[in-house]
């Protein structure tokens, strides 16, 4: 029988190889990127309050960042993480469909770059952050420690980051189209409002 935690680490390694080979098909020349010192300041502040909450609870609670929060593990706990995990990367699979030759892993502005607004994109502006945020929520369910607690919250805040700067150069890019689309969508998670 496998064990749940092997089925989350083989989905993750599943999920990075197939990310991996689709990013080296179908993509645009880039005509402007990030430089050293956007991604440092994008990539710093969650890796140190990462660092600071490992640290931390090594030093006031040692041994227990890997260890499961309750004992035994609820099946439903089991049930809801798994199903989150495929939700989330079925999601950034969706979005990296959708997005085509546009995708890229930095933050960058591609050749005869469009404006997506069809499947995920219909939603949330930043469909693939929101997949890897629900599948790591669903891993840190099944795994119940503080260790992917603290990946789950640096992660996110990276997103959050990295999302506002990719927004900075799609409203250089796309204007009033993009101000427009942004008014109807939400960040990571749909609107549950109309706008004003």
């Amino acid at each position: 029988m496998i064990h749940l935690n092997n089925l989350i680490l083989f989905s993750w390694v599943a999920w990075e190889a197939i990310w991996f080979l689709a990013a080296r098909l179908n993509h645009k020349k880039t005509i402007k990127a990030e430089n050293i010192v956007t991604f440092f300041r994008r990539m710093l502040p969650p890796i140190i309050a990462f660092a600071v909450a490992l640290a931390l609870t090594h030093h006031f609670w040692p041994g227990h960042l890997t260890e499961p929060l309750s004992s035994p593990r609820p099946l439903w706990g089991s049930a809801v993480g798994m199903a989150l995990l495929c939700l989330g990367f079925a999601l950034t699979f969706w979005a990296r469909v959708t997005l085509g030759g546009n995708w890229s892993g930095r933050i960058t502005l591609k050749q005869d770059h469009e404006l997506i607004t069809t499947g995920p994109y219909r939603f949330v502006r930043h469909p693939i952050y929101t997949g890897l945020i629900l599948a790591l929520l669903g891993s840190a369910i099944v795994e119940e420690n503080l260790l992917l607690v603290f990946v789950l919250i640096a992660v996110t805040w990276g997103f959050v980051i990295k999302a506002r700067i990719e927004e900075s150069y799609m409203l250089v890019n796309f204007g009033t189209r993009y101000e427009d689309y942004r008014a109807l969508t939400g960040l990571l998670l749909p609107r549950l409002y109309p706008p004003r």
